[in-house]
């Protein structure tokens, strides 16, 4: 909590004596206003290389229909603070605690087929709508208890509603293999 109530000072949120922020409190706020508070550092769409599902917290229909593809989503990324974030991909530092990316993944619409050589055609994707947001916030050194080396994730729906924080498997499982302290970075 010590470390929780720090990283509240320094990004500037106000934290009594009597409530810390939880993390929970910390990553409804970020992602209130992302857009328009956070930098986008992808001004046009990305494809993800792996399809990021949120963690299943109860029964739910599958998205996809019979026969189709699950394919890759669009993404924007979006981070609060763009120089931190350079720099640690860029492998000059570890990230600075406070760091918080938000990936913003988009369904992906098809809207044609195209041919594509020898092996016949392939369906023609644009992003459509907003599916999930994931979260990742710095909150403290890697040592810190119950992080990811000092990070941890989230994931929300497009509403902004929490549906995982914390130490999420998924999330670890991918980014622990990350060249620069969690973080894959972006083509230039």
């Amino acid at each position: 909590m010590l470390m929780i109530a720090l990283w509240c000072v320094s990004m500037g949120f106000s934290c009594s004596m009597s409530r810390v922020q939880t993390p929970s409190d910390i990553v409804r706020s970020s992602i209130t206003d992302y857009t328009q508070s956070m930098e986008c550092m992808t001004p046009e769409f990305l494809v993800a290389p792996v399809l990021c599902r949120a963690p299943v917290s109860g029964a739910r229909m599958s998205r996809a229909g019979k026969g189709t593809e699950h394919g890759e989503k669009f993404y924007h990324l979006y981070v609060n603070d763009p120089g931190g974030y350079v720099a640690t991909v860029m492998g000059e530092q570890d990230a600075p605690v406070g760091l918080t990316l938000v990936k913003e993944s988009h369904y992906a619409k098809v809207v044609g087929v195209e041919a594509h050589g020898p092996t016949g055609t392939r369906a023609v994707r644009r992003p459509d709508g907003v599916s999930d947001l994931f979260v990742m916030m710095k909150i403290g050194e890697p040592d810190t208890p119950d992080t990811d080396m000092g990070w941890i994730y989230a994931t929300a729906s497009p509403l902004g509603e929490i549906e995982s924080i914390g130490m999420i498997e998924s999330c670890i499982r991918c980014h622990r293999d990350a060249d620069h302290d969690r973080l894959f970075g972006i083509a230039p």
